[in-house]
C-alpha cells in the first residue's frame, strides 16, 4: 500500500493519504517517488527520494540550467556560407569550393536558406565552379542517443540532432484512401524523400485489433522509407510526419533545387565535409534566434530537437571539439559542478530532451535543479519558461489541472514515455512556494481498466490533482517523518 506517507503534526490534517492510493486499485502498481520542499531546501515531505528512475522530459530542465549558464541567454547558433580562402568574383563566378557550414541552429528553415542565396546572388554570384561542402563537423557520433527506441526514429518528435538541420528535419505528408479503396501516401513534390506504401484501410477498430496490425513504417537509406500494415479509413487524410534519416543527403538535394531557383548555376558536386574545420571567408551569415527564446519553447513545448542540440552544443563549447552525446553529458555535469555546486555525477544522461530509456536521476536531483533554479531565476530567468498550469505549454490542457483552484498555480516541466510519468516545479500554496518532482514508473492501465474512466479522471491524474490540491493547503506546521 502506498497510503499515508505524507505526515501532519499539531493539525487535523488527512496525511494526505492520496499520495498513490489512486494506484491501488490497479492490477499492477507502478513505483512512486517524490519529494516537496521549500525554497530553502528544507523537505516537507518525500517517498523514495534517492530512487533512480527515468526523468524523461523533465531532463529538459537539467539542459537548460547547464546551457544557461554556460552559453548564456543571448547565444546563437550560425549558418553560414564560407570560401575556404579569400575569394574573387570573376565575371560573377566563383572558382574554388564553397563550404556551407551548419552548426545545429534548431530553427534554421528553407525560408532562410532561400534568403542565404538570394543575398549571394546580390552580392554579384551568379556561378560556382568548385564544390559546395556541406560541414557538418560541429557534431559527431550518433545523430540519436544510445537507448531510444528504434521504432521511434522515422517520426518527427525524434528527429536527428544533427549540426544539419532544415525545417526540423521534418517532412509533413498525409495517408488516405481513395474512392477505389485503395491507400495513398501524398508527400510534397519539393521533399526529397521517397515513401513506399504498402499500407490497407480497414473500416473498424475492431477489424484492426482482431487483424494484430498496426501502421508501421521501415527507414531506408537515403531518405527512403516503406509504411506498411493497417489503419481505420477516415473521412479525412491522416497527417503523418516523417523524420529525416539522412540529413546531409536531404539537405544536398534541397541545396540543389534552391541554387537553382536563386539564379545560381552550380557546375561542381555537392558534397558532406565532416571534419571540424577552421573558419574561411564568411560571405554570409544567418544567426538563430536567441538561446533564451530556444529555451523557452524547449521547456513549456518539451521540444526535443533543441535539447539534443543544445545538449551537444555544450559539449562542443565546453570541451572545444566537435560535440556529441558523450561530450554533452560530461559538459553538463561539470558545467553544474563547478558553478551550481550540483554534484550529479551519479546521474545517467544518455541525451538532453529524456527521450534516452538509459537517463537515471532521482527526484532528488531534480528538486536541487529546481531549487537552484528557483533561487536563481534573476540570473537564469528560466522560471517563465516553465509551462503554466491550464496557461500554456504542455500543462495547458493536463486535465488533472484544469480546475479554478490550480489555473495558474503550477510551474512545472513535465515528462512521459511509455509506462512513465514525471514532473518538477514549483506551486504557489497558501504558505508560500513549494517546491517538488515526482516521479511514476512502471505505469499501465489496461485497455479494459482505460474505459471505465471515460468519464472521470484516469489514476495518474487523480493522483497529480490530489497531489497539488493538497499542496495549497498543507499546514504551516508539516514535517517529514
Amino acid at each position: 500500500m502506498l497510503r499515508g506517507v505524507f505526515f501532519l503534526s499539531f493539525i487535523c490534517f488527512s496525511s494526505m493519504a492520496f499520495a498513490g492510493a489512486q494506484f491501488d486499485d490497479m492490477p499492477s502498481k507502478p513505483v512512486l517517488a517524490y519529494v516537496v520542499a521549500k525554497p530553502d531546501g528544507t523537505i516537507i515531505n518525500q517517498q523514495n527520494r534517492h530512487l533512480n528512475l527515468a526523468p524523461a522530459s523533465t531532463q529538459k530542465l537539467i539542459t537548460a540550467t547547464a546551457a544557461r549558464m554556460h552559453l548564456g541567454g543571448s547565444y546563437r547558433f550560425n549558418t553560414q556560407i564560407e570560401t575556404l580562402t579569400e575569394a574573387s568574383l570573376k565575371q560573377g563566378t566563383i572558382a574554388q569550393d564553397l563550404r556551407f557550414r551548419l552548426s545545429g541552429a534548431p530553427d534554421f528553415t528553407r525560408k532562410q536558406l532561400r534568403d542565404m542565396l538570394k543575398t549571394l546572388k546580390q552580392s554579384g554570384v551568379k556561378k560556382i565552379t568548385g564544390d559546395i561542402l556541406i560541414n557538418d563537423g560541429r557534431f559527431n557520433g550518433y545523430h540519436w542517443s544510445n537507448g531510444q527506441s528504434w521504432n521511434d526514429l522515422g517520426v518527427c518528435y525524434t528527429s536527428p540532432a544533427s549540426a544539419v538541420i532544415i525545417n526540423r528535419n521534418c517532412v509533413q505528408g498525409n495517408l488516405s484512401v481513395t474512392k477505389e479503396g485503395a491507400t495513398r501516401v501524398f508527400i510534397p513534390a519539393h521533399e526529397p524523400i521517397r515513401v513506399d506504401n504498402s499500407t490497407y484501410a480497414l473500416k473498424t477498430w475492431k477489424e484492426m485489433r482482431q487483424s494484430h496490425c498496426a501502421l508501421e513504417l521501415n527507414r531506408g537509406d537515403t531518405n527512403h522509407y516503406e509504411l506498411m500494415g493497417c489503419f481505420v479509413a477516415t473521412k479525412d487524410p491522416i497527417p503523418m510526419k516523417f523524420s529525416v534519416n539522412d540529413p546531409v543527403t536531404y539537405f544536398a538535394s534541397i541545396l540543389a533545387a534552391d541554387l537553382k531557383g536563386a539564379g545560381i548555376t552550380h557546375t561542381g558536386v555537392i558534397r558532406r565535409e565532416s571534419t571540424l574545420e577552421p573558419e574561411g571567408v564568411v560571405l554570409v551569415r544567418q544567426r538563430s534566434a536567441t538561446l533564451d527564446s530556444l529555451l523557452k519553447k524547449m521547456l513549456k513545448k518539451s521540444d526535443n530537437l533543441i535539447a539534443d542540440v543544445v545538449f551537444k552544443t555544450l559539449g562542443a563549447e565546453y570541451y572545444n571539439q566537435a560535440g556529441s552525446f558523450r561530450s554533452g553529458e560530461a559538459a553538463v555535469k561539470a558545467i553544474l559542478k563547478s558553478q551550481a555546486k550540483l554534484d550529479l555525477s551519479d546521474a545517467i544522461m544518455a541525451d538532453g530532451s529524456g527521450l534516452s530509456r538509459h537517463n537515471l536521476v532521482t527526484v532528488d536531483q531534480l528538486l536541487q535543479v529546481m531549487q537552484f533554479v528557483y533561487n536563481n531565476d534573476n540570473k537564469l530567468k528560466l522560471l517563465d519558461s516553465l509551462a503554466v498550469s491550464g496557461v500554456d505549454g504542455t500543462l495547458k490542457w493536463r486535465t488533472s489541472l484544469r480546475v479554478d483552484e490550480l489555473k495558474g498555480k503550477v510551474r512545472g516541466k513535465t515528462g512521459s514515455l511509455k509506462s512513465v510519468v514525471n514532473m518538477v516545479g514549483v506551486i504557489d500554496t497558501q504558505q508560500g512556494p513549494r517546491l517538488f518532482a515526482y516521479m511514476v514508473s512502471g505505469y499501465n492501465l489496461p485497455p479494459k481498466q482505460a474505459r471505465l474512466y471515460k468519464n472521470r479522471l484516469n489514476p495518474i491524474r487523480q493522483f497529480e490533482r490530489d497531489f497539488f490540491t493538497e499542496l495549497l493547503t498543507l499546514g504551516k506546521t508539516s514535517k517529514n517523518k
